[in-house]
């Protein structure tokens, strides 16, 4: 066969020139003739369909390769070892173009990738994209180890639990199963300072849905259905004995494990701690005045109504006074948010009333009921108004937003926002702003409050800042608050809504995400937002394979080692894991990186935590469903002994009691009888058991597949 057509147009991840085994590999994987590159194959989630091309492609063949171009089969392949995509973990991701909004942040960098599927988008970057740079490109130095291609690693498939080991159950296992060491301390990589792209094209549509995460911002404590969705179960597959005799540990019923409950820490909108004064304070010794002197500022304000320099004074003396919630309830008798929307209405042209009166609006609305009365004020108008009108006024443009980032903190508020143009104006001032990290985070602010709040507004939120958002994260890999309020907007938009979560990941989220926890891996704020995002998007089978695929496995576990004291940290990223390792080809990736090791880890070192016992055993459930290699490696790296302690210290605790019941009905196995009995298992189980139904039929299945073989030991 002649050399391949267009070898050299493609290149890998370090910026070489593909050879033609790599380019081989490459074309076959997007479905394509490994010869010439033509399409003959459509992936559809993880499946490749045949295509019929009259004249070029005839049931996935290529015709002009006289059919030598099968292309990329019905198997996808996975990249070389140790490889990620163009522009992935280690320095952002390379981004495709959306028209969601115009300006120059639109038009730094490219988001999107159209209506098409998300799987085709997935499998590699265009061939005509250069490297993002050699710092982005370059292999991690001191990231995870790489991991092999060896035959224990998984390949993907329509089923989650469909992939068993077919090799000995002895104690020696696969080589290649076994777990590598993370390393606990690592240093950042090199990013790159900019990402170039090509001209913005048309937006992807989005439709909408409402899968509820049952954990997030949004959480309201019983309106959400199960963890992630019905297809989200905890497994597809676990230990189970019909008649007690000899059973196929790999092929076992369906055990309907119930959700993993939500947040046992649930959050709300963030009001921000602002430029002059903290607010809503509880004791009457924060505040900075008396009763006396509020009672005469507001008669000030009353007076002053055609007085621009007093009306001005007053604006100031509102936005520097701190407040108790009891002052909140006296400016709402008496009509101070009214006014002040009148007043700020009437001097349009005013700039320094309009600035002071956004700061005065900043600190007075502490509380929900005043955030409400001040937009149904009236106080929407001059803010947006003067947004429109000062664009290039930066010191307004960052009170504005902090501003709406206020008042969107209630929920009654959402609607009146949208529907008066704050996300236009926010976008806008994003745009005019790129180089301003403070108006980009409070514009971030804003977003991840407004999208707080459970409604079909989500959509529209997506469409108008997702894009942006991720492009400013890729413009500020360094610039830590801008990081970390990004990825709680990214976080919010993905809580209970399927089509966001796609969208996200086609807007190229899903690499910024993860470059981002690679970039600032020691800050605990950044892993923490990042592993709770990854978690809502796990939710869904494509985005489970592209995290597992772009290296977001990678950073969870490392974050699992670098902030062993960060509880929230840990949980979130035990989350992310599970829903992660629901994908069989994801859980041989966890257990590659060490995830074991450090699942375990991680339960010695917070026993007492109920929250990180409880995830902490789901992960180990998915981890054993994949094959019986797996269940003794969980027992070999000592994971008896943390679900022993579990036991003991949260004996009154249903579901920590239920959850490693079913881990241990779960590697229940011939090979792990032996450490099994001698760790006290039966009588921990037997207790549980009788204690709480749930246990029951994990109680009986130990029970009688130990029962006659515990003996000989």
């Amino acid at each position: 066969m002649n050399l391949m057509e267009n070898l050299g147009s493609d290149f890998n991840q370090t910026g070489s020139v593909m050879t033609p085994q790599e380019l081989a590999a490459m074309r076959k994987k997007r479905g394509e003739c490994v010869s010439c590159g033509q399409k003959c194959f459509k992936k559809k989630v993880f499946k490749m369909i045949p295509l019929d091309v009259p004249g070029k492609v005839k049931n996935g063949r290529c015709l002009k390769c006289s059919g030598e171009g099968g292309g990329g089969g019905p198997a996808p392949v996975r990249p070389a070892s140790g490889s990620t995509r163009p522009g992935g973990p280690g320095g952002g991701p390379s981004l495709s173009t959306s028209g969601r909004s115009t300006g120059p942040l639109a038009a730094s960098a490219t988001v999107g990738a159209g209506s098409s599927a998300l799987a085709a988008t997935r499998a590699n970057r265009p061939a005509s994209m250069p490297p993002v740079s050699a710092a982005v490109a370059a292999p991690r130095t001191n990231s995870l180890p790489v991991r092999s291609m060896g035959a224990s690693n998984p390949t993907r498939s329509n089923s989650n639990r469909s992939l068993h080991s077919t090799g000995s159950n002895s104690r020696g296992g696969s080589s290649a199963s076994r777990a590598m060491t993370v390393q606990a301390t690592v240093a950042p990589a090199p990013v790159a300072a900019a990402v170039s792209a090509p001209a913005a094209a048309a937006p992807p549509p989005v439709a909408e849905a409402a899968l509820y995460d049952d954990y997030g911002a949004d959480y309201d404590g019983g309106a959400s259905a199960a963890f992630g969705s019905a297809s989200i179960g905890f497994g597809s597959a676990s230990a189970g004995l019909g008649d007690g005799g000899q059973s196929n540990y790999d092929d076992r019923p369906p055990s309907n494990l119930p959700p993993i409950p939500p947040s046992r820490e649930p959050e709300t909108s963030t009001i921000l701690q602002g430029n002059h004064a903290t607010v809503a304070s509880n004791s009457s010794s924060d505040a900075t005045h008396t009763k006396e002197k509020l009672q005469k500022a507001v008669k000030k304000l009353d007076s002053a109504t055609d007085k621009p320099e007093e009306i001005e004074k007053c604006m100031e003396e509102f936005a520097t006074m701190k407040l108790i919630k009891e002052d909140h309830s006296y400016m709402i008798d008496q009509r101070v948010p009214r006014t002040i929307s009148k007043a700020m209405n009437a001097n349009l042209d005013n700039i320094h009333i309009q600035k002071w009166g956004c700061s005065a609006v900043f600190n007075l609305a502490g509380t929900t009921r005043c955030q409400e009365y001040f937009v149904k004020g009236g106080i929407m108008e001059p803010i947006l108004t003067t947004m429109e009108k000062n664009t290039n006024d930066a010191g307004f443009q960052e009170q504005a937003l902090s501003t709406i980032a206020n008042l969107a903190v209630a929920k009654k508020n959402l609607n009146t926002l949208v529907n008066k143009g704050a996300l236009e104006r926010m976008i806008e001032a994003m745009n005019a702003h790129t180089a301003n990290p403070k108006i980009l985070v409070k514009a971030c602010q804003a977003v991840a409050n407004m999208a707080s709040h459970e409604s079909s507004l989500k959509k529209k939120l997506m469409e108008s800042a997702g894009g942006t958002i991720v492009i400013a994260m890729v413009m500020n890999p360094n610039h830590v608050g801008l990081l970390e309020a990004a990825l709680r907007a990214l976080r919010h938009l993905s809580s209970g809504n399927d089509e966001n979560k796609t969208e996200i990941a086609n807007n190229g989220g899903v690499d910024s995400i993860i470059s981002a926890m690679q970039v600032q891996r020691d800050v605990a704020a950044v892993q923490l937002e990042g592993a709770w995002t990854l978690a809502n998007l796990a939710t869904t089978e494509e985005n489970k394979e592209v995290i597992g695929d772009c290296g977001g496995i990678d950073v969870v576990v490392r974050a699992l080692w670098v902030h062993s004291e960060e509880r929230q940290v840990l949980e979130k990223s035990l989350r992310a894991l599970y829903n992660l390792s629901l994908d069989a080809h994801n859980a041989g990736i966890v257990i590659e990186v060490g995830g074991i090791n450090a699942i375990v880890t991680v339960m010695q070192a917070h026993p007492d935590a109920a929250g990180i016992q409880d995830v902490a055993c789901g992960v180990l459930y998915n981890l054993g469903d994949v094959s019986d290699d797996n269940r003794m490696q969980i027992v070999d790296e000592e994971a008896l002994d943390a679900i022993v302690l579990t036991m003991v210290l949260h004996s009154e605790d249903a579901e920590v009691q239920k959850r490693a019941c079913l881990v241990l009905k779960q590697i229940c196995i011939p090979d792990n009888y032996k450490p099994m009995f001698a760790a006290n298992i039966v009588e921990l189980v037997t207790v549980a058991g009788d204690k709480y139904p749930d246990c029951k039929d994990p109680m009986n299945f130990i029970l009688n597949n130990m029962d006659g073989d515990t003996m000989s030991y």
